[in-house]
């Protein structure tokens, strides 16, 4: 649960500044960021419970690059946004989250 959390966060601040520098998200899609937030961060938990002890931090980065692209291209309908934080998203996570 503590590893759902700390992805909560990490998504969270990866899309506030995405959407910063890409200007997807303004203030008014505060609700939509949030909420694609917490879908990434389910899909993610979600996929790496029942494949926990055959993960490498390689298969995280991927995984997660893929379902972030796929839930924030259906959110937003922008490629070039969604690629970016996906990005940014996967790298973070297979770096930030296997120490935890």
């Amino acid at each position: 649960m503590r590893t759902l959390t700390i992805r909560f966060g990490l998504v969270t601040v990866i899309l506030l500044l995405t959407g910063v520098i890409s200007t997807t998200f303004n203030q008014a899609a505060f609700f939509n960021l949030i909420l694609v937030s917490l879908m990434i961060s389910i899909v993610g938990y979600l996929i790496k419970f029942p494949l926990d002890e055959k993960y490498t931090p390689l298969t995280r980065g991927i995984v997660n690059f893929i379902g972030a692209t796929i839930i924030i291209y259906l959110f937003t309908g922008l490629i070039y946004s969604a690629l970016f934080s996906a990005f940014a998203i996967g790298l973070l996570e297979t770096l930030i989250l296997t120490r935890i």
